[in-house]
């Protein structure tokens, strides 16, 4: 019996798909490099490097001066075999496939002597019918060849160089070819799993969910299934039924006849009365997001997700099932005439929603590392810090489905980027036949998730083209120039927008991030902006206030991973700025050198490491703090602002606001304070400081403020309260408000000033403490810094004497999961700062330092 055409696009992993065997291929695997003869052990899901180090073959390439030495991996071919019994219930199945998740990159696979697949990229999946050669004894064998042989081999094709050389060629993690806060470890493997699907009769493949229309009173939709059915010979049929469920009810089900054709898939539409939506991480009440306040559904949770499942039957049996979690929302990117040029934001449901959060990197230079458990964890500690925004970034992976689920029920946006970046990519039909596979698989597999708002083409890649020098750098005829950038709009502006339309057409698509370098006056009043000028520009912090787009999308500062991350990175005899392990651990030209510039303008700088990372991750808060401030100030023309970057792949110097161990770096806690549903913002001008309030009420309520000016004794020379706050919001919504304009010269002698907001009947009050001059400047005195700890609470009190800059807590066991960290004080206000992780063995003492202290030594 023959089947219908079974494409591997319609594997949809986060589904839950019932019905068939499954025998996982994942344990027994060996390696080795091709031209070898010992065997050794290998880990699936797993990598060649990994694999060499678990061997003892390779030292831990994380460590010390060791990327340099695994270097040769890179150059080599390597092979995978894996001996295996297919149990009875598998080889009794009338058809069986055998479905690889992810092969890193190029490989050649073999089942028992008959070559069954040839891969060439690792963002898809491979699903292989092999019902006619599996046995009871089975032996695969996969061969992987270089990517770095094979780009090489690719170049030649080209008459002449592409921008970045061979990574181009390869369908491959870009970033694992290094990058400038990422190592170079260019390897293979089998970087997802595998197993053996095997099945009777007809099977469900995918279930995709399309919200046709939405209105508070009713939802439109209908879902398509891809399917695998036989196709009987002339003049037979079967009987088999579709029964569609959502949240356990019956909305849709339909007779579908088998027979000699094709059977094709009914639309089942069905709607959903007073539908619930899908909001994001932002402070909204209910009355203001459509959900009647009543005891049915004062249970829900926010943002909330609708169970579609479907079920396959022949006679009474189910015989397949799918399952697929759905959000309901309408979603806008905005882009119309305002009085700065034109607008870039997302409608949420009809609201304009200010996007707070970062850009994304992988994991781990190995993805396969991280755990379902670590990717909880991590975008859990991400909502914690009040994100609502994360920008996948294109060089690296489309990530694990894990991650893309617990983005939908946290409420946490994605900006989804396609994996091109940095480069100029090859336009030949070979190449474009592979990417769209790609795009088509990645689409449909991720389409149904809520939480991704927009589709990007690729990451820097049109301000490259246009900005970065390249023509002259490779000194291309105008014949070739034209050629590059005809295959560049062939994949962004063609293949891939062309694609969207068939299958995505309700989300957005923007074509590149940025649309315009940050060096161009238009980037100021169009698109999205990656501004630069502060870091590759040397140009103070201050800047940013004058340099916000409408919609900030990168920007940042680097600043040093914990202390406590560094001595497990390094010998300690490394534990120097310049040794070679921290150069290792550095991968910008100029990071060091960098850093070294701003921290002389406005900071101490430490003679000793112990002390410089601390005061580096002061810095890199302070001046992303001055960024965060500039951006969310200029609400409603700026509409969103992702620093650059969230994470780290591997321990290092960067930009990063959590290091790769997961300890927080004093630039979380400035994201976690700025982006809770109030903020108070201070902008210096050039005769002011100004103050803003920054809110997310979606309800305009009365509120109290009071300033005050404090000298570097922590006596308060001037307090001052205003009354009537409310009379200043316009609107209900997310909204900037300035509150205070205070001329400098009234702030001549002040130290710090604080401005605190209090909403009666709230437990809750809301205060910026502001150090009106960089530490240079500050005349900081040594700080008494008292503490209690409420063991019940968990919370421990803080008091100090003096304003105290950069208050870090820490044990001698390791960095403290807290509330709040590297904060500021002021004398008179106590701090209450909760542990969201006890340590095992903890006393209720926490060691305390601050700037201060480093300034009085």
């Amino acid at each position: 019996m023959t089947r219908t055409l079974l494409i591997w696009i319609l594997l949809s992993t986060p589904l839950m798909i019932q019905a068939q065997h499954i025998q996982d291929l994942h344990e027994g695997w060996q390696f080795r490099e091709s031209d070898g003869t010992e065997w050794l052990s290998a880990q699936v899901p797993g990598s060649v490097h990994m694999d060499l180090y678990r061997n003892h073959v390779i030292p831990d390439p994380f460590y010390g001066t060791n990327e340099d030495s695994v270097q040769w991996i890179e150059e080599r071919d390597w092979d995978y075999r894996l001996a295996f019994s297919a149990d009875a219930e598998t080889l009794n199945k009338e058809h069986i496939m055998l479905v690889f998740d992810g092969l890193d990159t190029w490989a050649e696979v073999v089942l028992n002597g008959e070559t069954i697949l040839h891969a060439e990229n690792m963002h898809l999946a491979y699903p292989v019918d092999v019902k006619r050669l599996l046995k009871e004894q089975n032996e695969l064998l996969i061969h992987f060849i270089s990517a770095v042989k094979k780009g090489k081999e690719l170049a030649k094709d080209i008459p002449f160089r592409m921008p970045s050389d061979e990574r181009i060629y390869s369908r491959k993690a870009q970033y694992q070819f290094g990058w400038d806060w990422g190592p170079r470890f260019v390897g293979c493997g089998i970087w997802k799993d595998v197993r053996l699907e095997a099945w009777d009769d007809a099977r469900i493949l995918d279930l995709q969910v399309f919200q046709d229309s939405l209105s508070d009173e009713i939802a439109e939709m209908h879902a398509i299934l891809g399917w695998d059915f036989p196709i009987l010979p002339i003049g037979h049929v079967e009987e088999f039924q579709v029964n569609l469920y959502v949240n356990d009810h019956l909305v849709n089900n339909q007779r579908v006849i088998a027979s000699s054709e094709p059977t094709p898939c009914p639309d089942l539409y069905f709607s959903i009365d007073d539908p619930i939506r899908w909001w994001p991480n932002v402070n909204l009440s209910n009355s203001s997001i459509g959900i009647p306040v009543d005891t049915s559904v004062t249970t829900l949770k926010i943002p909330y997700r609708y169970t579609v499942k479907a079920e396959l039957l022949k006679g009474d049996s189910v015989i397949s099932s799918a399952e697929q979690m759905i959000g309901l929302r309408t979603i806008e990117l905005v882009l119309e005439p305002d009085a700065q040029g034109t607008s870039f934001y997302f409608r949420v449901n009809g609201v304009p929603v200010f996007a707070k959060g970062a850009n994304f990197i992988p994991t781990h230079s190995f993805p396969e590392q991280t755990t379902k458990a670590e990717y909880k964890a991590m975008l859990e500690e991400i909502k914690a810090a009040n994100v609502n925004m994360l920008r996948i970034w294109g060089g690296g992976i489309y990530e694990d489905d894990h991650f893309y689920d617990l983005c939908d029920s946290l409420g946490i946006m994605v900006w989804q980027d396609f994996m091109f970046a940095c480069a100029m990519y090859p336009g030949d039909d070979d190449f474009l036949n592979n990417v769209s596979k790609e795009i088509d698989f990645q689409v449909r597999r991720l389409r149904n998730h809520p939480s991704i708002v927009l589709w990007c083409g690729n990451n820097e890649i049109d301000e490259a083209w246009h900005n970065w020098g390249w023509q002259i750098l490779y000194g291309y005829l105008q014949l070739e120039a034209d050629k590059i950038w005809g295959w560049y709009t062939d994949l962004f502006h063609g293949l891939i927008p062309q694609s969207l339309a068939t299958l995505d057409p309700g989300r957005p698509y923007w074509p590149s991030s940025p649309s315009i370098g940050w060096g161009r006056k238009e980037s100021l009043t169009q698109g999205d902006m990656h501004y630069w000028g502060v870091w590759w520009g040397k140009e103070p912090f201050s800047v940013w206030k004058d340099k916000t787009g409408h919609f900030m999308s990168e920007y940042g500062f680097q600043g040093m991973p914990s202390w406590f991350t560094l001595q497990e990175t390094m010998d300690s005899s490394q534990l120097k700025l310049l040794s070679p392990s921290m150069k290792t651990h550095q991968k910008h030209p100029v990071g060091y050198e960098t850093i070294d510039e701003y921290m002389q303008r406005d900071f101490p700088v430490p003679d000793n490491l112990e002390d410089y990372w601390y005061v580096s991750q002061l810095l890199q808060a302070w001046g992303i703090q001055q960024a965060f401030d500039a951006h969310l100030s200029a609400m409603p023309v700026c509409m969103g602002t992702l620093f650059w970057q969230w994470n780290d792949c591997w321990p290092v110097t960067s930009w990063s606001a959590v290091d790769h161990a997961g300890r927080r770096k004093a630039l979380y806690y400035a994201a976690r304070r700025t982006f809770g549903p109030n903020h108070i913002a201070a902008i210096p001008r050039k005769k002011t400081l100004d103050i803003y309030l920054i809110s997310d009420s979606s309800e305009v309520q009365d509120m109290t403020g009071s300033l005050m000016f404090i000298d570097s004794t922590g006596y308060i020379t001037f307090h001052s309260v205003y009354h009537g706050l409310k009379d200043s919001f316009h609107a209900p919504g997310q909204q900037s408000v300035q509150l205070a304009s205070i001329p400098w010269d009234s702030l001549a002698g002040q130290t710090m000033l604080e401005f605190e907001l209090s909403i009666p009947g709230w437990v809750v009050t809301y205060s910026t403490v502001y150090f009106i001059r960089p530490p240079n400047e500050a005349s900081l005195k040594p700080a008494a810094i008292t503490q209690q700890y409420d063991p019940l609470r968990q919370t421990i009190y803080l008091d100090t004497d003096v304003p105290a800059w950069g208050v870090y807590l820490y044990s001698d066991e390791g960095e403290l999961k807290l509330s709040d960290n590297f904060f500021d004080m002021r004398p008179g206000y106590q701090r209450a700062i909760e542990l969201e992780v006890v340590p095992d063995g903890f006393t209720g003492e926490v060691k305390i330092r601050t700037l201060n202290d480093l300034m009085n030594k």
